[in-house]
């Protein structure tokens, strides 16, 4: 009888122990830690409001060299390394995880290089700046700047001339066969220079009026290297500037005739590297076809259309064409043909 009871007494308090409830509280933080390392970001800084217990969860190693692993996996393959020991013992992977998330967003301010120089009395008509040179065109004068060498030393600034007057147009360009650049500028003397290694390589002659524009690119894809030039007579001219073709009018390819007024702006069409958009000062855009160009009539123009206004500038971008002009910008689609263009009002 007393070993019945004996029995009974053991079974009602195992099953008490076995019917009592078990809490989170009752896991420890180690396995806490491994089930919360299937959370995200924003559910792991939930959890950490939670309550204290929850707080030293989030907190733990394991769910933020997790958290670093995903966010940062580029960083871990090209380095092929994660957080560094030495760094995750000292600070904790949580603290390296915003160290990293820190240095990689954060806006980063360098204070701008401070330079100054002097040009001659006349005001500067054309700037160009290319990494650390700037080149200034006033009048006839070309004056190349190099920003590292210090002011008024040998080597600082040169001089280049052989224009007559005033430069019109300058641009800066790179054959694809020849990294090194070189310059062309257009004068009212009717000539065009290419300037290269600090002196004038080429001379072309053959515009019978104020050279007024030059194309931003070279044509033709790197293929012959064709420059073209835009004429106050509204003619348009194109030059080739391979190594072995002669100076002057040996180098003109063709004449283009069109435009009634001063070209004014030209752009090579960027769907088309044989494509070059022309606007005269009358408003008039045209676009070449520079492979069926001929020396005495206009069979190369392959599309019209006009501006609102006097324009301003333009740019070509893939197949859409943006000039400004007057107070609008004109937003030209399918520039190849230059069939539906919208003006959009500006200033």
């Amino acid at each position: 009888m007393a070993e019945s009871v004996e029995k009974s007494s053991t079974f009602m308090v195992r099953n008490r122990a076995w019917s009592s409830e078990t809490t989170i509280t009752d896991v420890n933080v180690d396995s806490l830690s491994q089930c919360a390392t299937f959370l995200n970001l924003q559910e792991v800084s939930n959890m950490a409001m939670t309550c204290n217990l929850f707080k030293k969860v989030a907190y733990s190693d394991p769910i933020w060299h997790r958290l670093y692993r995903f966010k940062f996996s580029l960083f871990i393959l090209f380095s092929h390394r994660e957080i560094p020991a030495a760094v995750s013992q000292k600070l904790g992977a949580r603290n390296a995880y915003l160290a990293r998330h820190k240095s990689v967003n954060q806006f980063e301010f360098s204070d701008p290089i401070g330079f100054d120089t002097f040009t001659a009395s006349k005001p500067v008509d054309h700037l160009i700046i290319d990494n650390n040179t700037i080149t200034f065109a006033h009048g006839p004068w070309l004056r190349i700047t190099n920003i590292n060498t210090p002011f008024l030393t040998k080597g600082s600034t040169v001089m280049l001339n052989g224009h007559t007057e005033r430069i019109t147009c300058m641009r800066e360009s790179q054959s694809d066969d020849d990294d090194e650049k070189f310059m062309v500028t257009s004068s009212k003397d009717r000539s065009i220079r290419l300037w290269w290694k600090g002196s004038c390589y080429k001379t072309f002659r053959g515009h019978s009026g104020t050279v007024s524009a030059l194309s931003d690119e070279l044509l033709g894809d790197g293929v012959g290297n064709i420059l073209a030039s835009g004429d106050e007579d509204g003619t348009v001219r194109l030059w080739s500037l391979e190594a072995g073709v002669k100076s002057g009018q040996h180098a003109l390819k063709a004449t283009l005739c069109g435009h009634a007024k001063t070209v004014k702006l030209m752009s090579l069409a960027k769907y088309k590297p044989s494509h070059l958009v022309t606007v005269s000062k009358d408003s008039k855009v045209r676009v070449w076809d520079t492979t069926v160009s001929t020396a005495a009539n206009s069979s190369s123009c392959v599309g019209m259309t006009s501006v609102p206004g006097m324009p301003v500038n333009m740019k070509c971008h893939e197949t859409m064409l943006l000039i400004a002009s007057g107070t609008s910008v004109t937003n030209q689609w399918k520039s190849h043909r230059l069939s539906w263009f919208e003006t959009e009002p500006g200033h």
